[in-house]
């Protein structure tokens, strides 16, 4: 690992910069608070590992490489909340790898802002049953998708939308 954050909260209430492919790993309940207002800017290819990623702003992932949030060292010792916007531009991929995702439960999309724009995508563990959304999905230009780990298409399954979906400029379900 290039960091290891034992024990570290980073709260996060401006602007917030990961870059240079790095892995970050979050020991003993680390936890990044993004807190609303706030953007947190990843432009790598890294693996941030474990704890807790509460999103209530902008995580922005931009240009090429994959990078993945919640990577799990220590099985069920992460989670991820998004109730503000994540975003995936570039032609980039960034992996939700949380196993704790607490707005995707039983199939259903509950809350947050997902915009994924062109050749870009985002994906997130077991969205492959992703059935209902009643969040706001926006995929703009071609190539843009929302995906299972595996890279399949998460939208497939999609039999109800309760909350926002935008299909844009060339983008496809």
């Amino acid at each position: 690992y290039s960091k290891k954050l034992n024990k570290q909260l980073i709260n996060a209430s401006g602007v917030l910069n990961w870059s240079g492919g790095s892995k970050i790993e979050l020991q003993s309940n680390g936890s990044i608070v993004n807190q609303a207002g706030a953007t947190f800017n990843v432009s790598n290819g890294g693996e941030l590992w474990d704890g807790t990623i509460l999103n209530s702003g902008t995580i922005h992932k931009t240009g090429p490489g994959s990078t993945a949030l919640n990577r799990n060292v220590n099985a069920g010792n992460d989670s991820f909340s998004n109730t503000g916007t994540v975003h995936v531009s570039g032609g980039g991929v960034l992996s939700l790898e949380a196993v704790n995702f607490a707005q995707f439960t039983l199939g259903t999309l509950t809350a947050g802002t997902y915009i994924v724009n062109a050749a870009s995508q985002l994906r997130f563990w077991n969205a492959n049953t992703l059935q209902t959304n009643a969040a706001t999905i926006t995929l703009d230009g071609a190539g843009s998708s929302i995906a299972n780990q595996s890279g399949n298409n998460a939208l497939a399954g999609l039999r109800t939308n309760q909350g926002t979906m935008n299909v844009l400029n060339g983008a496809s379900v």
